[in-house]
């Protein structure tokens, strides 16, 4: 439910909702025009309308308002916090030039919003912005699924530590201000803000892998004896046929196999 304010902005704007959306595009139309406010104090309202008021804007500022904002609706797609709303700041920022020094208080959604509504150009044009935006973003994350690797098998936390450990060996100067990864959503918002192309960060994940390979591989033979088998080819054959069939190593049907007979008694 909107909150309506009963003051001298909302006098100056009698048909406006005066939403938060529409007070943050006055306040960076009245900042383009040498306004200086604080946004995140009170008396904005007051503020922007003795501005408006003085200066006589009011019948250029809605007139600006119907061929420059967008309905609600182009955005809903958009995500208030996290980090879709954040890559795609980046991305508009990158696509399209465009800069805007905003308050610290607005979300980033807001911020997206906020580059879109002081855009002066149609709206159409902004639409088409706006999908290819979209487009993007549905392609950033079909590449994500080429890095799913490091959130799959139930050991994200630690996949996601050593690629934190590596980033930090291997690219020390990018990663040197990142805070450790917990979990695959840290490593796509890392890699979000590194230059990093597809195959560099495809080639990363493939030494990854190997580092936590030879990480699992260390663990499992704690605690183990090489013990070394002379075997008959059928048995050999029959060993390499029940470890393919069971997705296991050799080495893993060999202990079930005499863990199975030294409990059920089963070695005839």
């Amino acid at each position: 439910m909107s909150l309506i304010h009963e003051d001298r902005l909302q006098e100056l704007f009698p048909h406006w909702r005066l939403e938060r959306r529409e007070i943050i595009w006055l306040f960076f139309n009245l900042q383009s025009r040498g306004a200086i406010f604080n946004f995140d104090l009170p008396g904005l309202r007051e503020g922007m309308a003795n501005y408006i008021t003085n200066f006589n804007l009011t019948a250029e500022i809605n007139i600006q308002k119907s061929y420059l904002l967008l309905p609600e609706q182009a955005f809903s797609w958009v995500e208030k916090n996290g980090r879709q709303p954040a890559w795609l700041l980046r991305e508009v920022q990158r696509r399209f030039n465009g800069i805007l020094v905003d308050p610290a208080s607005l979300t980033p959604k807001e911020r997206l919003i906020a580059l879109f509504d002081n855009w002066n150009i149609e709206k159409s044009s902004k639409l088409s912005a706006v999908d290819q935006l979209k487009g993007a973003w549905v392609q950033q994350q079909l590449q994500d699924r080429k890095l799913s690797w490091y959130a799959s098998a139930g050991k994200e936390k630690q996949k996601s530590q050593l690629a934190w450990q590596w980033y930090q060996k291997q690219h020390q100067f990018v990663a040197m201000y990142a805070t450790e990864f917990s979990g695959f959503q840290d490593i796509l918002e890392f890699l979000d803000s590194t230059n990093f192309s597809q195959e560099e960060k495809l080639h990363h994940l493939e030494q990854i892998k190997k580092r936590f390979k030879a990480q699992q591989t260390k663990a499992n033979r704690r605690g183990k004896v090489q013990t070394n088998l002379s075997l008959s080819d059928i048995a050999r054959s029959q060993l390499e046929e029940l470890a393919r069939r069971e997705r296991k190593t050799k080495t893993e049907v060999i202990e079930l196999l005499i863990q199975s007979a030294h409990e059920n008694g089963l070695l005839q």
